[in-house]
């Protein structure tokens, strides 16, 4: 892969000879304490234990375990054929997920509990997924060793990849980064737990806090999309030049809306690393509405808008159509 290429496999072109997939890096946090306490054969023994969880939630998702090294997993995820864009994603959180709920379940070894750093990046690997070390599995694997153990981290990539459902559960984690050829690329924290319970976002706590140190440069110089919004006869525009509005019953808000439902200081919506983040601090909640989807409900959360679609403020049942704010990513 060419060095000169951005680093966020969003921006990147795909060569005739590549493919876009999705790469999982997983670590086991823990290993040498536990070898050093209880001996390597022993240790192994308990490694195993856990590798046959990990390679049994890749196989769950149809994933291609690639290679081991050492105490480090690396697998491939694909997707449906004929799903443009999203290739592997969803598969490869969904694995994720279900790795880090099968090893939290192991009983602790001489005191010691193993736990899991996973990585994921989608992007363009040559085809048959077996690049190694291409910028896709690099980003990856930075990304695993960036994770304390029990995170999973992933890529502003991987985040527009997902469906709605899912890709409400990665949250920004600040100046967080990851570097590749001198750029940077934003780190998300994957409130996995409830990905694998089924809880929704708003009952979501706070992700692991990131490395006290992260690693940061300048940001890359990429295309970014516009996101339309409209409400009540106004229409406005958010990019570079407008990244952020707040909305609220507030007289001073961006978007104001008349609803007794809604809180003074509803919400915002702003611009982070080329996503548009909705961010809910209301009473009530906000109510989100992809094109095509199902809605879902946010309450001191935050969501990434794709597509299309449409919030409401408060209880669904009691939107009115002023109070109806549509959005459109352009």
């Amino acid at each position: 892969m060419n060095a000169s290429m951005p680093a966020d496999a969003a921006a990147q072109d795909v060569s005739p000879a590549q493919r876009r997939l999705c790469v999982l890096y997983a670590d086991v946090a823990g290993s040498k304490r536990l070898t050093e306490r209880i001996g390597e054969a022993e240790a192994a023994r308990a490694f195993e234990r856990c590798f046959n969880r990990m390679e049994r939630a890749v196989s769950s998702f149809n994933g291609r375990i690639v290679k081991h090294i050492g105490e480090r997993l690396m697998a491939v995820f694909e997707g449906a054929e004929g799903v443009e864009g999203t290739e592997g994603a969803e598969e490869a959180l969904r694995a994720a997920c279900e790795m880090q709920s099968r090893v939290e379940k192991l009983p602790a070894v001489s005191g010691i509990k193993l736990a899991l750093g996973i990585g994921l990046h989608h992007g363009p690997m040559v085809e048959g997924g077996n690049d190694s070390s291409g910028d896709t599995v690099k980003v990856a694997a930075r990304l695993a060793r960036l994770a304390k153990g029990g995170q999973v981290l992933t890529s502003a990539s991987t985040v527009a990849a997902l469906p709605a459902s899912l890709s409400q559960a990665a949250l920004a984690l600040g100046a967080a980064t990851v570097s590749l050829h001198g750029e940077d690329i934003p780190v998300f924290a994957v409130l996995w737990q409830n990905i694998a319970s089924g809880t929704p976002s708003s009952d979501m706590g706070e992700p692991t806090a990131p490395p006290s140190s992260p690693p940061s440069l300048s940001a890359p110089s990429m295309t970014v999309p516009r996101l339309r919004l409209r409400h009540d006869g106004r229409e406005i525009v958010l990019g570079p030049e407008r990244p952020m509005l707040t909305m609220g019953r507030d007289a001073q808000c961006d978007l104001v809306i008349r609803s007794p439902h809604a809180s003074r200081q509803h919400g915002r919506i702003e611009l982070r690393h080329r996503l548009y983040v909705l961010s809910d601090r209301s009473t009530n909640g906000t109510h989100v509405t992809p094109a095509a989807e199902a809605g879902l409900h946010l309450q001191d959360a935050e969501f990434v808008l794709r597509g299309r679609g449409c919030l409401s403020f408060g209880p669904l049942a009691e939107a009115e159509a002023g109070d109806i704010v549509t959005y459109e990513l352009l």
